[in-house]
């Protein structure tokens, strides 16, 4: 899925709402909805020490459902992808702003 200039890809078809998130080739984001949250993680780095990968939460949701693993329809799908990547537009402009 394409929006924003970013690019969606399901990562996992097991849990069918886990996405990472790429700006041209690099994944900077990862977004999934398990337990009835929907988050998304903006990566942010990588550890000097472990190398482990570095995220902030930049979007949570909580949805009535609490065992909710997957969008209830494509529309519900798109309009929450489409404002997470609102979110991540932004974030990233902050970021680049402050360089």
């Amino acid at each position: 899925m394409w929006t924003k200039g970013l690019i969606f890809e399901n990562t996992c078809y097991g849990a069918p709402e886990t996405w990472s998130v790429y700006n041209e080739s690099d994944r900077i984001a990862f977004i999934k909805l398990t337990s009835g949250e929907l988050t998304c993680n903006l990566i942010i780095g990588r550890d000097a020490v472990s190398n482990a990968i570095k995220t902030e939460t930049i979007y949570t949701k909580k949805f009535e459902y609490n065992r909710q693993e997957e969008f209830e329809n494509e529309d519900q799908r798109y309009f929450y992808l489409d404002l997470i990547a609102d979110k991540i537009c932004e974030r990233i402009k902050l970021k680049d702003s402050n360089r």
